[in-house]
C-alpha cells in the first residue's frame, strides 16, 4: 500500500516541506536559482508533479500539471520519493536501481543536495504531525 492516498495529501505534505525548507533553510533554496533549471517530479501512486521553478527569484515550488516544459525531468513513484525524502535512498542508488527515470543534465541534479539534506530534518516531523507513517 503507497505511503499516500491521493494526490492532494502528498501535496499538503509537499507544500509543508518547502514551505518550512524556504524560511528554516533558505540557503538550500537559494542554490536550485544559482542553476536556474525548471525541475519537476512526475510521480506514481498517487498521480503527482511537483514542479521547483529556479528561473524565478527566489524560486517557486507548485504542484500539478502546468503545461510548462522542465529543464530536468525526474520520473519516479510517490514511496520512492518519501525514501528520498527521508534520506533513506540516495538519487543515484534509485537511478541505478531502476526506481526512478531522469530526462535533462543530471549532473544539475546537485543543485538539489541541500533541499534533501534539509528535508531530512523537517520530513519525519511534518509526517507525523500529519500522521501520515
Amino acid at each position: 500500500m503507497p505511503v499516500y492516498n491521493s494526490s492532494d495529501q502528498l501535496y499538503d505534505s509537499l507544500q509543508t516541506l518547502f514551505s518550512r525548507i524556504e524560511t528554516e533553510h533558505p540557503s538550500a533554496i537559494s542554490d536550485v536559482a544559482k542553476v536556474g533549471l525548471t525541475f519537476r517530479f512526475s510521480c506514481t501512486d498517487p498521480l503527482a508533479e511537483i514542479w521547483i521553478d529556479g528561473r524565478q527569484r527566489p524560486p517557486v515550488t507548485s504542484f500539478g500539471a502546468n503545461g510548462n516544459r522542465a529543464d530536468l525531468d525526474v520520473a519516479l513513484s510517490s514511496d520512492t520519493l518519501h525514501e528520498i525524502l527521508l534520506g533513506n535512498l540516495f538519487l543515484v542508488k534509485a537511478l541505478g536501481a531502476g526506481r526512478l527515470q531522469v530526462k535533462g543534465p543530471l549532473m544539475k541534479a546537485k543543485a538539489l543536495a541541500d533541499v534533501f539534506a534539509a528535508s531530512k530534518v523537517l520530513y519525519p516531523q511534518i509526517l507525523q504531525e500529519k500522521g501520515i507513517r
